[in-house]
């Protein structure tokens, strides 16, 4: 039996929209992923110069906090010679014991100039939902 999507992936916010300084650096909340079999973050960006960069690392750890956290990847997104009015950057893990159960991004950029960011944190449930639960399937 198939399920829809929204019985399969949970969706969180885990950095809600906000203006980023010049080349700065903001980190998500650390998802508790304890009821997931994976994880995404979905990092959107706003207008990026041309040849500009914006990295996203993975971390994962045993602490909401984040107190002991180990980088497991990074993603980039570099901007093209006409440069770039929206972008997307989305990096994934399995959650495993050994990682722990809390998941955070950080996001980085050279830009010079402020950046729009925003991340949305995506999870495979472990478990479904009893049908009409939480949702409206039309």
């Amino acid at each position: 039996m198939s399920c829809r999507i929204n019985e399969e992936i949970e969706a969180l916010v885990a950095l809600a929209p906000k203006s980023q300084e010049a080349g700065g650096s903001d980190t998500s909340a650390f998802v508790d992923a304890q009821d997931y079999t994976e994880v995404e973050f979905v990092t959107v960006v706003g207008a990026l110069a041309a040849g500009k960069k914006v990295t996203v690392e993975l971390y994962g750890g045993h602490d909401a906090t984040g107190a002991g956290a180990v980088k497991l990847g990074e993603q980039a997104l570099v901007a093209g010679a006409g440069g770039l009015g929206s972008g997307v950057v989305r990096i994934s893990a399995r959650v495993t014991a050994n990682r722990g159960r809390h998941y955070a991004v950080k996001v980085s950029s050279d830009s010079a100039e402020p950046l729009n960011i925003a991340v949305l944190a995506l999870g495979r449930v472990t478990h479904r939902h009893a049908d009409n639960e939480g949702a409206l399937n039309i």
